[in-house]
């Protein structure tokens, strides 16, 4: 007969056994974790794959497996992430505060995508006209007569290199500083298959038809460096030396080359990328140009000026990202500004959009936490600063900018540009004017704003016809 006294004493030791290995898996495969929050601030942590893991209210204290997590402290609409790494055999202690962000100003729904900002104006290409434009600080509209640019690449404040069309259907290189244009001797005629970009001390490269040129200087001689791959465009400089990228579609990878100012490639990288309109690509110099920031898929990645991978950034969903200095990035992600410090692997929300609006682009204001955000809602643009006071968007301005009503008739176009106060651009040809005027008057009564707002008058670009 079986000992049962026996039998229970074998099942208790099995079942010790079998509970001291669960114990002994937990410690070796997971460490603690403990997060404090202000009052009230809800805590989630969500893995490499944005799983949540684990959730809390002003505190948060677990064993989590081995592994990288983001933990985003909220409290109403502001909220910080900070990466963490959970290590075997360690205690992982984190203490979040929650920066309030501020409400970005609606600035203009002038469609303003790449912008130069010197000191209180803003300089941007008018994408109705083509002509090279400006807001100055008193929120008045200006444009550069009969000065028509098909792609811009913005140096420093207000100064760069642009093609623009000659009035013989031919295109030609040329250099911007504010609006002082002065046209550039290539060896060969430019067109709109041309990339550039320009170094921090003015040499320029110049890359067509698989042709990578470079000139010591915009006024200098250029010479070519060397072949490239088909398909291949000048995207940024680093140091003397400049950035191409070659999209390969079977792969589903950009392959990033630097070449030195000899035609010699002294560094390479496949990135990976998707075709999404919310994710775009991007390549960044960082402000002492030694580190490249590219943004691809929506990740973020920073390479050395050789392309050797320093920095993977946590997040999988930003976009719009730049330098904000050499140890801080901003980007966006959903409808906030984010400010992240490589320093401590952590961001903060900075400025809030819109919930209707997706942030596309970002530019460095001169101020410090001065930021314009080019956002999209619905098919519409929009122009938003940040300046880190919060106080709330002008009235006036918020109602032009959720309506964003830009065409009242077929000869009638209506903008609205709210830098010193808000003011109406009425774009229409003379003879139109009149009529234009009542159909504004007609739309800022049924949207319940001033019909005395200061209107200034645009004349329609006659710029079509250039190519």
């Amino acid at each position: 007969m079986v000992d049962r006294a026996r039998l229970i004493r074998i099942g208790l030791v099995t079942l010790g056994a079998v509970v001291a290995c669960i114990i002994l898996f937990m410690f070796l495969t997971r460490g603690w974790v403990g997060i404090t929050a202000p009052k009230d601030a809800s805590i989630v942590i969500t893995d490499s794959k944005e799983q949540i893991v684990g959730r809390g209210t002003s505190s948060y204290n677990s064993p989590l497996p081995i592994g990288d997590y983001m933990v985003t402290v909220s409290n109403s609409d502001n909220s910080t992430r900070k990466q963490i790494t959970v290590k075997r055999f360690s205690i992982t202690s984190v203490s979040l505060t929650v920066r309030t962000a501020t409400q970005a100003q609606p600035i203009t729904n002038l469609n303003i995508s790449n912008l130069a900002v010197a000191g209180d104006e803003l300089y941007f290409v008018d994408p109705d006209t083509r002509y090279l434009s400006s807001i100055t600080a008193d929120g008045t509209y200006k444009t550069l007569p009969e000065t028509v640019v098909n792609t811009v690449q913005w140096r420093s404040g207000a100064s760069g290199i642009a093609i623009t069309p000659t009035f013989d259907g031919q295109k030609q290189l040329v250099t911007i500083d504010k609006t002082i244009i002065k046209p550039v001797t290539t060896p060969f005629m430019v067109d709109d298959n041309t990339s550039m970009a320009q170094t921090v001390d003015g040499a320029v490269y110049v890359l067509q038809n698989n042709q990578l040129l470079r000139g010591a200087n915009i006024s200098g001689i250029f010479e070519k460096i060397a072949d490239t791959a088909s398909g291949s465009n000048v995207l940024a400089t680093i140091g003397d030396n400049v950035v191409t990228s070659t999209l390969q579609y079977e792969k589903f990878v950009y392959e990033l080359r630097v070449i030195d100012t000899k035609g010699k490639i002294i560094g390479s990288v496949e990135v990976p990328t998707i075709e999404s309109p919310n994710y775009g690509f991007s390549i960044k110099s960082s402000p002492s140009h030694s580190a490249l920031l590219v943004t691809s898929a929506g990740h973020m990645f920073i390479y050395d000026e050789h392309l050797k991978l320093t920095h993977t950034l946590p997040e999988i969903k930003a976009n719009s990202a730049s330098w904000n200095s050499e140890d801080e990035l901003i980007y966006g992600y959903e409808n906030k500004l984010w400010r992240y410090s490589l320093t401590d692997n952590q961001s903060e929300a900075v400025a809030a959009l819109p919930s209707d609006y997706s942030l596309r682009d970002i530019y460095v204001g001169n101020s410090p936490n001065e930021y314009y955000l080019y956002a999209v809602s619905n098919g519409h643009f929009g122009l938003f600063k940040t300046t880190g006071t919060n106080q709330s968007p002008d009235k006036t301005a918020s109602t032009l900018a959720t309506s964003n009503t830009t065409t009242l008739t077929d000869t009638c176009q209506i903008h609205f540009v709210a830098i010193a106060s808000p003011r109406i651009i009425a774009r229409a040809y003379p003879i139109d004017m009149a009529e234009c005027r009542g159909s504004i008057a007609e739309y800022l009564r049924s949207i319940s704003v001033s019909q005395s707002l200061p209107i200034q008058e645009v004349t329609p670009s006659d710029s079509h016809y250039y190519n």
